[in-house]
């Protein structure tokens, strides 16, 4: 090969180079571009998200021993059925439907027996 070839075959080289370096700085450029619009919506809600933490904030709770304990007392206790009692409705809606699962009369064409 000739000089003058090599000349040649380094400045294709070179151009090819910096033509990979502009596509890809293009497209990085293009990513940049979402990310800051992203990060421009993101700081959007982080604000309509801040406006609404004094609304967010729980009430103070009462203080027990200022209270007196027979109404805590009440309190736990009425707290402790009301769990108990859903708790047993839960478990009379999961026998109906076991029920229904096991005695199902296929000659009766109403919900939720219909097909």
């Amino acid at each position: 090969m000739t000089w003058w070839s090599w000349i040649i075959l380094w400045a294709a080289l070179v151009l090819a180079m910096l033509g990979m370096f502009a596509l890809l700085g293009y497209r990085l450029f293009k990513k940049a571009l979402v990310v800051l619009a992203e990060l421009g919506e993101l700081g959007d809600r982080v604000t309509s998200i801040q406006g609404n933490v004094e609304q967010l904030t729980p009430e103070p709770s009462d203080n027990a021993i200022l209270i007196g304990y027979a109404t805590i007392s009440r309190r736990h206790d009425a707290h402790r059925q009301r769990r108990e009692d859903q708790k047993q409705l839960r478990r009379d809606k999961r026998l109906e439907r076991g029920k229904l699962l096991t005695t199902a009369d296929y000659r009766q064409r109403t919900w939720p027996h219909a097909r």
